[in-house]
This record gives structure tokens, C-alpha cells and sequence, in this order.
């Protein structure tokens, strides 16, 4: 029985420490999303741009 228990105590541990790499890697996800959403707008307004020259020189 204390080997059992041992071996729960030592998953709930592993559980644990997967919870917390899981957590850092939204909270980079999120970052990393919230940068490409920022970029948004200029890359919108270059595509703008060239479309327009693109469609002047054809």
C-alpha cells in the first residue's frame, strides 16, 4: 500500500510540473499572438500599397 501512495504522490508531482510547462507555453502562445495582431494593421496597409502600384503598372 505505501508503494501505491508513493507512486500517486510521485504522478500528482509529474501532473504538476507538465501543469506548469503547459501554462508557460499559453502564456507564449498568447504573446506571440497578441505581437502578430499588432503587425496586422501595417502588413494590411503594405499589401495595400502594392497592390495599387502593381495595379498602376499593369
Amino acid at each position: 500500500m505505501a508503494e501505491r501512495l508513493s507512486d500517486v504522490v510521485t504522478q500528482i508531482g509529474h501532473v504538476r510540473q507538465l501543469k506548469a510547462v503547459v501554462t508557460a507555453m499559453r502564456g507564449i502562445a498568447a504573446s506571440r499572438a497578441q505581437r502578430g495582431r499588432s503587425l496586422l494593421a501595417g502588413i494590411k496597409a503594405y499589401t495595400g500599397v502594392v497592390s495599387q502600384a502593381l495595379g498602376e503598372r499593369l
